[in-house]
């Protein structure tokens, strides 16, 4: 559909994978990239264009001008310069038409300026991600596109720049569902689903077209006033054999001009679209590959089964063993590995066990199951009951490290509880929970509670409690360094001496600047600290929130610190930038990690009001600290140079 749209000449076609991050790098690593910086400007010089126009139009004697500036057969900035027109007037009536078409001031302004020389690197540099130009923000350009709710704002904009023009503007999104997730507390944020909802508000508006591709776990990350504003819902049927060969077909036709199937054959597309379930994506990523490993030959079903290896068993079996483990000790399971399990008259070996009561979990491991005697060789070594008869003391969990066919994926679901296949981005939360089900109706099943059942339990809790102190511990050392911890405990013993002192006084060159720091640090102490929960059990949400909080109080009262320092000694601001820019990465870091549910829990457990948390106005406090402090300091030396 893009190759057909780009032929036309009149649109503006993107597809972009979307990276399992945010829509911030979406739009940094993706979306801007893909947009030509000169043909930004071309747009925007159409709107001058549009502007001079409408003016010349006025005159007979000027009537030709326009005519000429409406078929884009002259450049406008030339044709004012040549003319003698006033500049600045058309430069004020284009900044006024983008601020309307954008509804943002700071776009409306950067935009315009893009048109002059002097401006346009740090325009696109701005428009790229980067904190504004002291050239941008002197003329009100403020803002920084750093959040996610920027990023969305920004591809909307642009959006409304190609459609003000009359230009289709299309955007494919593949993979949304690595951006938007039910179990991501960042996406879900109020103000990034906002901003997701007038983007899509935007496109519709401008008569763009956007296309959003993913699992269906997306959708139901959506509001459901989100979901109405999605005009059409494609939900893609199974592939069927002949689809596979339609495809190979087509795609022969457009690379080669000829319409062939050759190097597969009619049963190996048959093949192919059984292998891979009838699910395009893996249809189309086994046909890539069979086809290079083919290197000119026929393709065979054997062929496709070593591609399918090959891809599919993305790990080693080390590293597959490895993420189980840390699974199991982050649950704090107690578990034998290697070991034969008797169950009946059967004896089976299993990679791993987990005892719970007179039964246990059975962790079975294989590679890819490709062939009918894969499948018949598992099935033998289940130790559970079919599904329908009387519950067994023990459940069996298979994990495929690699590819299973869909077509004999019911001959396992009949012998094992649970199927788990290795995916490199879900496999832990994938585990564990069918463990964890697997663990539960086990001890829902026992009859009596023994001795030995509330041993293990009590073991299980001790391990679990032992994990989580290790991994407060490795989350400090992630958030702040070896180095930052040590300075935040020499800090520490500092303040208590300076508040035996009587308290240290701000800069007298910049007072304004430590009452910046002043309001943040008390509205850091609206929330709770360690010491005051030092006797409550706290679950690991409730320590993890703790930790962000102190860690971000610590930041910025070395920010304080450091900055206090460099504004006496007077020195140049570009120490002072690197200063602000490293804070708004730490503050932004922090918005992102900050769960609301561990915010929630805190509030339960220390009692406060919820009117007293205002996490919002902290974090948007925070986000505008650096800024504040920046603006600040150049204001008065500016005001200083000038009284020189």
């Amino acid at each position: 559909m893009l190759h057909r749209l780009a032929l036309t000449g009149d649109v503006k076609s993107l597809y972009l994978d979307v990276p399992a991050d945010s829509f911030l790098a979406l739009y940094r690593e993706r979306f801007i990239p893909r947009l030509s910086r000169g043909e930004v400007r071309r747009t925007i010089e159409d709107y001058y264009a549009d502007i001079v126009a409408e003016d010349l139009e006025d005159s007979d004697l000027t009537r030709p001008l326009a005519h000429e500036l409406r078929a884009r057969a002259v450049e406008p900035l030339a044709l004012v310069r040549r003319v003698g027109l006033m500049e600045t007037k058309y430069q004020e009536l284009l900044t006024g038409r983008l601020r309307e078409i954008t509804e943002d001031p700071s776009f409306g302004v950067a935009l315009a300026l893009f048109l002059r020389p002097e401006f346009e690197a740090a325009v696109w540099e701005w428009l790229c991600g980067n904190p504004a130009d002291s050239a941008l923000v002197e003329r009100g350009v403020v803002s920084t596109l750093d959040t996610d709710a920027n990023a969305l704002q920004a591809m909307g904009v642009i959006a409304l720049l190609y459609g003000g023009q009359r230009r289709r503007f299309v955007v494919v999104f593949d993979e949304m569902e690595k951006i938007l997730r039910d179990n991501s507390p960042a996406e879900q944020a109020e103000g990034v689903l906002a901003a997701f909802k007038r983007m899509l508000e935007i496109f519709s508006k401008t008569g763009a077209l956007l296309i959003l591709c993913g699992l269906p776990d997306f959708l139901e990350a959506l509001p459901d006033d989100s979901r109405q504003r999605i005009s059409v819902i494609i939900k893609p049927d199974r592939l069927r054999a002949e689809d596979a060969v339609r495809f190979i077909q087509d795609f022969n036709e457009l690379s080669t001009g000829e319409r062939t199937l050759k190097p597969f054959s009619t049963d190996v597309a048959a093949y192919l679209a059984d292998l891979s379930g009838g699910n395009a994506r893996r249809l189309v990523r086994l046909c890539f590959y069979a086809y290079a490993d083919a290197a000119g030959k026929t393709v065979t079903r054997a062929i496709v089964r070593e591609v399918a290896r090959e891809q599919f068993e993305l790990v080693s079996q080390d590293d597959l063993r490895g993420d189980i483990v840390r699974v199991l000790n982050r649950n704090g399971w107690r578990f034998e590995t290697n070991i034969t399990v008797t169950t009946g008259k059967s004896k089976r070996k299993v990679d791993y066990w987990i005892p719970v009561g007179d039964g246990g979990c059975a962790i079975l491991l294989t590679q890819s199951v490709l062939q009918k005697a894969d499948a018949t060789n598992l099935a033998a070594i289940s130790l559970g009951s079919e599904k329908g008869q009387a519950p067994s003391p023990i459940k069996t969990l298979l994990v495929v490290n690699g590819y299973l066919s869909e077509e004999f994926r019911p001959v396992l679901e009949r012998q094992f509880d649970t199927i788990v296949a290795h995916s490199p981005r879900t496999f832990g939360d994938d585990l564990d929970a069918a463990l964890q089900g697997a663990v539960a109706r086990l001890e829902k099943d026992a009859s009596a509670v023994s001795f030995d059942t509330l041993s293990a339990k009590l073991d299980q809790s001790v391990r679990q409690n032992r994990l989580l102190l290790n991994r407060v511990d490795h989350l400090a050392e992630r958030l702040l360094g070896q180095d930052a911890l040590q300075l935040a405990v020499e800090r520490g013993l500092t303040s208590v001496f300076s508040a035996l002192a009587g308290g240290r006084a701000p800069s007298s060159r910049f007072p304004e600047v430590d009452r910046f720091f002043v309001e943040v640090i008390r509205q850091f102490d609206t929330f709770p600290r360690f010491q005051e929960l030092a006797r409550h059990t706290l679950d690991d949400h409730q320590l993890r929130t703790l930790l962000l909080l102190e860690g971000m109080r610590a930041a910025v009262e070395s920010f304080r610190e450091a900055a206090m320092n460099l504004l006496a000694a007077d020195i140049d601001a570009t120490p002072l930038v690197e200063l602000c820019r490293q804070h708004d990465q730490v503050a932004q870091q922090f918005r992102l990690l900050l769960s609301p549910r561990g915010l929630d829990d805190l509030q339960g457990v220390s009692g406060r009001s919820s009117k007293h948390l205002d996490v919002d106005r902290l974090l948007d406090s925070l986000m505008i600290l650096a800024r504040r402090v920046y603006d600040t300091v150049e204001e008065a030396r500016h005001m200083q140079d000038h009284l020189r």
